[in-house]
């Protein structure tokens, strides 16, 4: 019966099932390690009445030549199973980190690939922080990639060199180069964003300085009185650094527009648009 037991194939489908069997096993292992004093004690009985020359003295010893054989020959199974079983939980745990890896793969994958950019500066400067927090997130994960590796390793020949463990080490590697790729694709595209924004922020903002400039000239008349040109006198000469100081953000705007464009922004019209207003004004 338990030689039946101890040279089953079923080393389990999963983590859960190995579990089970190992504590099955375990439990077998406290039943042999019961029966063991029994056993010894049948042995040395048998040992006595031979010594006493008991008439089946013969049938005895070949008796008891066949029980240790049996015994022995139990040991070598229990000893055998145990092995197998404890190296396909290894593979099997292997396997539930793998698949672990894979779960998180596929959420940060999803993360990674959105195309929410943000609808304002302020949103896109939401997106940026999560972003920065998602890669340092993904970076801190290459050791837990590392350690799969190492278990792999750590796997009996057979099985670390088989084409399923290769292959699940493999994709797990190419799948992590996608996210990784996707996380500098995702950071370049938000940035951008955030500097288009900021371009049009600035470019409004000097805009709206332009405006009330020109209608202030538009509208403004030489005074008679003396006193009152001397007022628009002082306006005119504080002028020239308000100019000065808006000089160096439509600067910032230009700046902003040719890196933009440089790098292939999709609204390339747009901006240049904006910038050749901007500078024309």
């Amino acid at each position: 019966e338990k030689e039946q037991i101890l040279s089953s194939d079923d080393y389990g489908k999963d983590l859960t099932s190995i579990v089970r069997l190992l504590s099955k096993h375990k439990a077998f292992e406290d039943e042999m390690s019961g029966r063991s004093g029994h056993f010894q004690q049948a042995i040395k009985e048998g040992e006595d009445m031979i010594a006493e020359n008991h008439f089946g003295s013969e049938k005895i010893r070949e008796r008891i030549s066949d029980i240790q054989n049996q015994w022995a020959n139990l040991e070598q199974l229990f000893s055998i199973r145990k092995k197998r079983l404890e190296e396909a939980s290894l593979l099997h745990q292997f396997q539930a980190d793998a698949d672990d890896i894979d779960a998180w793969m596929l959420d940060i994958l999803k993360i990674v690939s959105s195309n929410d950019v943000g609808h304002d500066e302020y949103s896109t400067q939401s997106l940026v922080k999560k972003h920065k927090d998602v890669a340092e997130e993904i970076a801190s994960y290459r050791s837990i990639i590392d350690s799969l590796h190492e278990q792999a390793k750590a796997l009996p020949q057979e099985y670390a060199e088989s084409v399923d463990v290769q292959s699940r080490l493999s994709g797990i590697e190419e799948r992590y180069k996608e996210v990784a790729e996707l996380t500098r694709l995702r950071k370049q595209a938000l940035q951008d964003t955030l500097a288009l924004y900021k371009m049009f922020s600035e470019a409004d903002a000097c805009e709206l300085w332009i405006d009330e400039k020109e209608q202030w000239l538009n509208n403004m008349e030489i005074p008679e009185k003396l006193e009152d040109l001397e007022v628009i006198q002082h306006r005119f000469e504080s002028l020239e650094p308000e100019m000065n100081s808006q000089a160096s953000r439509v600067a910032v705007v230009n700046q902003i527009a040719r890196q933009l464009i440089h790098n292939g922004h999709p609204n390339e019209k747009e901006i240049k648009a904006q910038q050749d207003k901007l500078n024309t004004r």
